[in-house]
């Protein structure tokens, strides 16, 4: 479902109706999901609404609130259903860290269970764990171009 809703804007609704259908997803699963992108709010309360299990909601409002929390307000966590990180082979929660003072992700990672025996061909293997990834290209650029505004003193001494 979440490969097929990131092609929303290249194939547009009718596109993801005919996609989801040809995966052999429920007319009523079907009709319900397109509701709710037509409403065009992503947030985590209305994603919460429409669950019947709110477990799943509910824990990502506790790791927002906790990484609010721990940074005492530092950094700002916001949920964004759009969000799909090639989720081919993430099981569960993605994430992106982007900066405000450059555009694009400088970091992200997902949930993977199991994806080492995929990759083996041994079914029965198994591994959970979450990945992170800092994009050092990036990250890079950002320092370069913190440095840069700094006094001139302050230069000499890095």
């Amino acid at each position: 479902v979440c490969i097929t809703f990131d092609k929303l804007d290249k194939i547009g609704m009718d596109g993801v109706e005919a996609e989801l259908t040809e995966k052999g997803f429920a007319k009523e699963a079907i009709t319900k999901f397109t509701q709710f992108l037509e409403k065009n709010d992503f947030s985590l309360d209305s994603l919460k609404d429409m669950l019947e299990d709110k477990e799943p909601a509910e824990s990502l409002e506790k790791i927002m609130t906790t990484v609010k929390a721990l940074s005492a307000g530092a950094y700002d966590v916001v949920f964004d259903l759009s969000l799909v990180r090639g989720q081919g082979y993430y099981t569960g929660t993605v994430f992106e860290v982007e900066s405000i003072d450059f555009k694009g992700a400088i970091a992200g990672g997902g949930r993977y269970d199991n994806l080492i025996g995929k990759f083996l061909n041994q079914s029965d293997f198994q591994s959970d764990l979450s990945v992170f990834s800092l994009s050092l290209c990036r990250t890079a650029l950002k320092f370069q171009t913190a440095v840069k505004r700094l006094p001139y003193y302050m230069k000499t001494d890095i």
